[in-house]
């Protein structure tokens, strides 16, 4: 674990703090504090990662004292999460919200989460995150 003023970084994801708005469709949920999970193109995004991204979430909230309505979780994965969609929507009772593109917004968690399909993002607009697999 890496720890700075402006961002921790822990295996796979990492927390950025940030105090300006971004309005790409990948920063429309972001706020102060965004933990962000990225899943390689052969791993997949299990009830198990989303729960242990979530607990992080929480503790960071509690031990850097950052109110919850002012993080973020976000995942990136390539294969689709049938698994873990079928949890929150049916085990959780959580709303999906399809927001195009590839993005889905998970409606009563804790945190704002978006999940992100990688393989169903614009080329043009997320460049970077699509640069990241192969």
């Amino acid at each position: 674990m890496r720890a700075t003023p402006a961002s921790i970084q822990y295996s796979g994801f990492s927390i950025q703090n940030v105090d300006f708005r971004i309005e790409k469709n990948l920063g429309r949920i972001f706020r102060a504090c965004n933990i962000f999970e990225y899943k390689s193109e052969t791993d997949s995004l299990s009830v198990s990662d989303y729960d242990k991204v979530l607990a992080y979430g929480l503790l960071y909230s509690v031990f850097m004292k950052v109110p919850k309505s002012d993080m973020t979780l976000s995942f990136a994965y390539t294969k689709h999460p049938r698994e873990l969609l079928k949890y929150l929507e049916g085990e959780r009772k959580f709303a999906v919200d399809d927001q195009g593109g590839g993005i889905y917004y998970i409606r009563g968690e804790v945190f704002p989460v978006q999940l992100v399909e990688r393989n169903k993002l614009s080329k043009e607009d997320n460049l970077f995150l699509k640069m990241l697999g192969t």
